[in-house]
């Protein structure tokens, strides 16, 4: 475990012992820096300084990462032309100054051409082997496919020389960098011979979301997302998601939805978050970022978005910058909710709730609230029009202030029926929510001291009520499809 540096006529000049075993080095000239992995656990990128004038190592420092199995770390090493940056064949990448992370690319990484007007890498799936062709902000322009697994790509005039291997043997191709990138045609249109509606009926609230008179379903089963208009009755859009050899096997985690910019945002199992910007005359799915590891949750903070991976939040803004990260979270959520009052994001942490404070300004996270276990914490997480009180799917009712007990609402009604509050209306003059009680859809109406005024029963399970109008619109769904129900407030 020792490094030499050596003369190039052979002669050894300088040694530093007790170091790490490494299948992966990389030179940095501009900073004389030798790049290196340590293995074990956790593994971790090092460099080393090596003295020009007589070869000498830098023995009294040791340089690596400030984390601890954060993020993956694995080669090949690469340099960015400029020496800022350091990129790992896990897709990770770091700022060479302090080795912080910066970002991630949603794959491991081959090989690379990286220069100050370009970046492209490939990279194996499956047995193709994926190039993907970015501008020097990091900007996908372009993605093609080729047989065989990858091996080696470089520049050479004006194309890409791309080296696979196949069971025939080593196979080269060419990339043109100078012809223009065809454009994919994007088609939003509804097809009139589909029944959407059936199309949906395997679909949960948490697929779900509202504009206005505009309802946003997450068709997880037939890769689609579909905008309703509740005023005319129709579906007036569909997007394509997982449009891409890459993203056909890949779960998608976790969604949520900004009304401020009117843009959905999804978060996959291969680390990356993908949006959808509705205000965009052709709409598709486009990257937002990239993290370490699988989304599994998300959820709109104010100005910014939160994201959960593993134990690790973010705090992204909306152009995908990562402003701040909260490590050693414990427990796994899958509900979030935004208080914009208070600046909190509302979650679980085993089975307790809890929240975090995002400073609106910069985006750092504040952590830091009380916990409770005497009473069923779980399901969807609601707040009161003024925040000072949140709902839990359960029917159990906390002060926000500092969460405790309020009270509870009725919905395991017996004990051998395990229901909970689906979705909620819920303003200053009054409170209604919806649950599924036998298969059937129960609301329950009250006034604003929480006193019942009226319980009706819809065919269906619970998906999603809000209110229009003199109205609560209430939607439910059989084997066959979603149903839209109206109850007329008295």
């Amino acid at each position: 475990k020792s490094h030499y540096t050596i003369s190039k006529d052979g002669q050894v000049v300088d040694r530093k012992d007790s170091n790490y075993y490494s299948p992966y080095y990389t030179w940095d000239n501009i900073n004389n820096r030798v790049y290196f992995l340590s293995k074990g656990s956790p593994s971790d990128l090092h460099y080393e300084i090596i003295e020009q004038n007589n070869g000498s190592i830098d023995k009294k420092n040791s340089y690596e990462t400030p984390y601890s199995g954060e993020y993956e770390i694995k080669g090949p090493i690469f340099i960015s032309p400029d020496s800022t940056k350091v990129l790992l064949g896990s897709g990770n990448m770091f700022n060479s100054s302090d080795l912080t992370y910066i970002s991630s690319f949603p794959t491991d990484i081959e090989a690379v051409v990286w220069t100050n007007s370009e970046f492209a890498y490939i990279y194996t799936l499956d047995d193709k082997t994926v190039l993907k062709v970015y501008d020097n902000n990091f900007k996908i322009k372009d993605t093609k496919y080729y047989d065989g697994k990858a091996l080696s790509i470089r520049k050479e005039g004006n194309d890409y020389i791309i080296i696979t291997s196949k069971q025939t043997g080593l196979s080269f191709n060419k990339y043109d960098t100078s012809k223009p990138i065809e454009e994919k045609v994007i088609d939003n249109s509804i097809d009139d011979s589909k029944c959407y509606e059936c199309l949906l009926k395997d679909i949960t609230n948490k697929d779900i979301y509202i504009n206005n008179n505009t309802y946003i379903f997450i068709d997880k089963t037939n890769n689609e997302v579909l905008r309703y208009d509740y005023s005319s009755k129709e579906f007036i859009d569909v997007v394509k998601i997982k449009d891409s050899l890459e993203l056909a096997n890949i779960e998608l985690k976790s969604s949520t939805y900004s009304l401020d910019v009117n843009t959905l945002y999804l978060g996959y199992a291969n680390e990356s978050i993908k949006k959808i910007d509705f205000n965009q005359t052709s709409k598709k799915e486009e990257k937002l970022v990239t993290l370490a590891r699988s989304v599994n949750g998300l959820s709109i903070a104010g100005n910014y978005i939160l994201a959960k991976e593993s134990s690790t939040h973010y705090t992204i803004n909306k152009n995908g910058q990562v402003v701040d990260i909260e490590d050693w979270l414990v427990g796994y959520s899958t509900y979030y909710a935004w208080d914009n009052v208070n600046n909190r994001v509302y979650y679980y942490s085993y089975d307790d709730v809890r929240y975090q404070i995002i400073d609106q300004i910069n985006g750092s996270i504040d952590t830091g609230s009380p916990s409770h276990n005497d009473y069923d914490n779980y399901g969807s997480i609601f707040i009161s029009p003024d925040s000072t009180k949140i709902l839990l799917g359960s029917g159990v009712m906390y002060n926000a202030s500092d969460l405790t007990y309020n009270t509870s609402f009725p919905t395991n009604i017996e004990a051998v029926i395990w229901s909970y509050i689906e979705s909620v209306v819920w303003t200053n003059s009054e409170f209604a929510y919806i649950y599924t009680l036998y298969g059937e859809t129960k609301l329950e109406v009250y006034d604003n001291n929480f006193i019942k005024q009226d319980s009706k029963t819809y065919a269906g399970t619970a998906l999603n009520i809000r209110k229009e109008g003199n109205k609560y619109i209430i939607i439910t769904k059989d084997e066959d499809k979603i149903i839209f129900n109206e109850y007329t407030i008295n």
